[in-house]
């Protein structure tokens, strides 16, 4: 029975997870800071979000890894282990569990057999107030209990366990929603005949994967690159894929998505509308372009890269020329020549090598 514990598989779980937790941690740090409470207690906590997803995925084989990470995040900002950091370790890996059970007793069914979002946000609440609880609970023990109360941290640290968890899960089910519909949709995209749902879903998504490139653009703030490299290539991607197998949905959800994020980050809210405005439009005018300009024999790769030129070409265009009047006045053919040639060299980079792998995935020519 020892040795069953024991499996490379498990053990490579563990590593994963608290890997994993570790990460989660490392990007609340550099993206979240600002919801920061105090160190470890922030309103949006992302690393409960891993919490929750391995919990859910493997159980009590999860708790191992989720107590490792906390000792490495732990170790990590203090350089040493004190009784109170193996103890708050502890809960925040027993809490999860704990709470997956209750759960299941209340619902009366295990939730690795039947998972609905309804069972799933009760499971990240009640997680959430386990991890409250019992971090309270370590606090009387040492002696800080008023302090923790009068601050609030138990309360601040139960809103963000809450808001985190459902981002994390958030951006999985973006995750999955794109492989299903950008890889193994069988449905070419003018021949699908959408519910609201479906254009909820498509608008979430898009969104979803809208505030994705901005956040992986911010942790190259750092790289030295041009602003414009920087923080306009991932978004144009996902403008490209978006409004070409989302239609009109990709669009809208292109818009919401870009407004959502921080107006600093494009230099105020009104280059963030036009920014918003500016994608949209010309992901509209690529659409327009590719029905009126019909190459019969092409194939759907090709069709997707073509409008994926007159995307960024239109855009790089509309960026250089509009520059003219803002902040590039006396550069801005080349704020036209850096943008195109980046999207161009994305394009070829990035979209090329991802539609050739979805093609290879879904067994298509």
């Amino acid at each position: 029975m020892a040795r069953a514990w024991c499996t490379p598989s498990r053990f490579g779980f563990t590593l994963a997870v608290a890997g994993l937790f570790s990460m989660a941690f490392f990007l609340q740090v550099r993206l979240l800071a600002s919801y920061d409470y105090l160190p470890g207690i922030s309103l949006l906590f992302l690393p409960h979000g891993i919490r929750v997803l391995a919990v859910l995925i493997g159980r009590g084989l999860a708790v191992p890894g989720l107590f490792l990470g906390s000792l490495a995040v732990a170790w990590s900002l203090d350089g040493v282990l004190t009784a109170s950091e193996w103890g708050f370790a502890a809960v925040s890996a027993l809490a999860p569990y704990v709470a997956l059970r209750l759960v299941e007793r209340i619902g009366g069914i295990s939730l690795s057999i039947q998972l609905s979002i309804p069972r799933l946000f009760l499971f990240v609440l009640v997680s959430a107030l386990c991890n409250a609880l019992g971090h309270v609970v370590l606090f009387a023990l040492e002696g800080s209990l008023n302090r923790a109360l009068g601050g609030h941290a138990w309360l601040s640290m139960g809103l963000g366990d809450i808001g985190g968890g459902a981002l994390c899960i958030g951006l999985v089910w973006v995750a999955l929603k794109t492989i299903r519909h950008w890889v193994f949709e069988a449905k070419t995209p003018e021949s699908q005949v959408l519910t609201v749902v479906g254009w909820v879903e498509r608008i979430g998504v898009t969104a979803g994967l809208v505030l994705i490139a901005f956040s992986a653009v911010s942790l190259l703030d750092d790289t030295g690159f041009s602003p414009i490299l920087v923080w306009s290539t991932g978004p144009l991607w996902v403008l490209i894929l978006a409004s070409w197998y989302y239609r009109g949905a990709g669009l809208v959800g292109w818009m919401l998505g870009v407004l959502s994020v921080s107006p600093s980050w494009l230099s105020g809210g009104d280059v963030l509308l036009a920014f918003a405005v500016c994608g949209a439009v010309m992901g509209a005018l690529a659409l327009r372009a590719e029905a009126l300009w019909s190459v019969e024999g092409l194939k759907l790769r090709g069709r997707i890269m073509r409008h994926g030129l007159v995307v960024t070409l239109l855009f790089a265009t509309v960026y250089g020329v509009g520059g003219f009047f803002v902040e590039f006045a006396s550069d801005w053919v080349r704020a036209i020549t850096v943008m195109g040639f980046t999207g161009i060299l994305g394009l070829g980079l990035v979209v090329w090598p991802f539609l050739c792998l979805t093609d290879r995935v879904a067994g298509r020519s």
